[in-house]
């Protein structure tokens, strides 16, 4: 759609929040600790937001020219005055470091709600 991806990545974000509440609270989580709805739509969105921090580190982590030498032992050169990273067998780091991102911050947003935000018993 030509939108600037800052304003897409957010308004994805803010979506994909919005629908995960909703399923989650009408399909997996019945029993919320909080008993104020925005309240607790509040804090379900401030596990989503830590989980965003998160998800960013990582790729931070895995993106970074110093901290992917330090991970992965890689190599860059200066092209054109541009700093250009070789990638590790064939796939960019990227990609690995969003494997990663998408395994601690789904666990990190459902075990965050479950243990924090949602109660286990029926009432």
């Amino acid at each position: 759609f030509s939108v600037y991806p800052v304003i897409s990545s957010t308004v994805s974000f803010v979506a994909g929040l919005l629908v995960n509440y909703l399923l989650s609270t009408f399909w997996i989580f019945k029993n919320s600790k909080i008993k104020n709805r925005f309240a607790e739509f509040l804090a379900f969105a401030l596990i989503g937001v830590i989980g965003l921090g998160i998800n960013a580190a990582i790729i931070w982590l895995f993106q970074n020219p110093l901290a992917t030498g330090l991970v992965f032992g890689g190599e860059s050169a200066v092209v054109n005055g541009e700093t250009k990273y070789f990638w590790l067998w064939g796939i960019q780091y990227y990609h690995i470091g969003k494997i990663v991102s998408t395994v601690v911050v789904f666990l990190w947003n459902f075990c965050g709600r479950k243990f924090i935000l949602f109660d286990k018993s029926k009432k």
